[in-house]
């Protein structure tokens, strides 16, 4: 053993070589509380398995077949993201919480099998009455085994998550209450859930901090053909007459041209809601940082879209009266439509957006003119998204380092090469455009009349 020798300052501190894991584990003994490398633990744990959840509800967005479902989880999936945002904020105060988080091969495993249900009303019922309400219990447990004092900082955060874990369960109690009606459906849905429940025993539970899983003793999963997570062809909501365009004509869409065109966009904001969700389901080596601020990113434009219905509904319309633009097939160029949306589509619709305010005050409609006003302000933040997580996308994924900058210019070319806005122009002249963010912005403007209020 080595001989030990005195600080020159404090008595009784020993200068020598640290005692090994096993004997300082025999001096702790037997105590009664949380030290803070259990934490570390219990809390890298809860961050990989919430994270790797979230992820897989935005894969099931597409696969929901109804505008409610897929406006109303993005914001769970917002939740959920906080939830994560502040866990990894904790952990990053304890020791040993600042390295990597990866997950397990259980765990990566686990979520492939319980993802491939073979309906939305299965899969979210599996999702929020299974493997959320366990989450629920293991946070209630969590905050149970915490000292008052010791623990604060963490129990803090608990008792602000616990109590919109347990809105989300009800929540999803009233989105799924139809399936008691249909014993098909039902039948169904326990079906799957009860392979859930296997799944998740083999797991050895939520609060499992080293999750285990035995491939040989997988229970055979009730489903043939899965109906998601990213279905190559995204399920529409059957209410909706889709285009593969915006509309053209008063027959598509009565606002057409007008002023009041305006509220009708912001009603097709659930078109880019199934493209996102792709991406946040699909995307790899972003930060997760990234995910935090898309989260965001797409409960705004699910916002967006219910705003412009209600706005609709209020004049005296229906979804029934338009028709809306759609994206028919599974997304598969993520970081290209990333930047489409955040350097095209969103940084060029200010001038249209903004510009609209004045003319419906003056038309007396106020309410038509908070759309927009609010739209501007969610819009500068999406921009500032892509402009951030652009060229860490493209370096990451593609291996592409190029400044932002040149990465909007090439996006505005590959644009120019396809929309039919730049028809009848030579290359020369589609290039010319495509490299002035105000040209191209101009070209690719809608034709509306602010003179026109209907």
């Amino acid at each position: 053993m080595t001989t030990a020798t005195s600080h020159p300052k404090i008595k009784g501190l020993e200068l020598s070589e640290n005692l090994s894991d096993a004997e300082m584990e025999a001096l702790w003994g037997n105590i009664s509380w949380l030290r803070p490398k259990d934490h570390v633990a219990r809390l890298r744990h809860f961050i990989s398995f919430e994270f790797a959840l979230t992820r897989l509800l935005a894969g099931w967005v597409p696969a929901c077949g109804s505008h409610e479902w897929k406006t109303q989880i993005p914001q769970r999936m917002h939740e959920d993201m906080q939830h994560i945002r502040r866990w990894r904020e904790r952990l990053r105060e304890l020791p040993g919480g600042m390295a990597e988080i990866a997950p397990s091969p259980a765990l990566a495993k686990f979520i492939a099998a319980i993802g491939a249900a073979d309906s939305a009303e299965s899969f979210l019922s599996a999702f929020y009455f299974d493997l959320k309400r366990d989450l629920l219990q293991a946070y209630q447990d969590y905050r149970d085994h915490c000292d008052p004092i010791f623990d604060a900082p963490t129990i803090y955060i608990l008792e602000g998550m616990i109590p919109e874990k347990q809105r989300q369960l009800e929540w999803a109690a009233s989105l799924l209450q139809h399936a008691k009606f249909n014993p098909e459906l039902f039948a169904q849905i326990k079906r799957w859930r009860e392979f859930v429940r296997n799944c998740l025993n083999m797991l050895g539970g939520v609060a499992n901090v080293e999750p285990t899983w035995d491939e040989n003793a997988l229970p055979p999963s009730p489903v043939r053909e899965p109906a998601g997570p990213a279905p190559h062809k995204p399920k529409q909501d059957p209410r909706f007459k889709v285009l593969d365009r915006f509309p053209l004509n008063k027959q598509e869409d009565p606002f057409y041209g007008t002023l009041k065109d305006i509220v009708y966009q912001n009603a097709t904001e659930w078109q880019v809601v199934d493209p996102m969700c792709y991406i946040f389901y699909g995307i790899r080596n972003m930060p997760l940082d990234f995910f935090v601020d898309f989260s965001r990113h797409i409960w705004d434009e699910c916002r967006h879209s219910l705003m412009g219905l209600r706005r609709l509904r209020e004049l005296g319309y229906d979804i029934q009266d338009f028709y809306w633009p759609h994206y028919g097939s599974r997304l598969e160029a993520l970081e290209d439509y990333f930047a489409e949306l955040t350097m095209a589509g969103e940084a060029c619709s200010f001038t249209r957006k903004k510009g609209s305010i004045a003319p419906f005050l003056k038309f007396n409609d106020p309410h038509s003119a908070m759309l927009p006003e609010i739209d501007c302000v969610d819009e500068r933040l999406h921009v500032r998204f892509g402009r951030q997580w652009l060229p860490v996308m493209f370096k990451n994924n593609k291996g592409d380092e190029r400044p932002l900058e040149v990465i909007a210019d090439s996006t505005r070319l590959r644009l120019a090469q396809d929309w039919t806005q730049f028809e009848g122009l030579s290359e020369e002249e589609r290039e010319k455009i495509a490299r002035s963010f105000a040209g191209f912005c101009t070209t690719i403007e809608f034709a509306l009349d602010f003179t026109v209020y209907e």
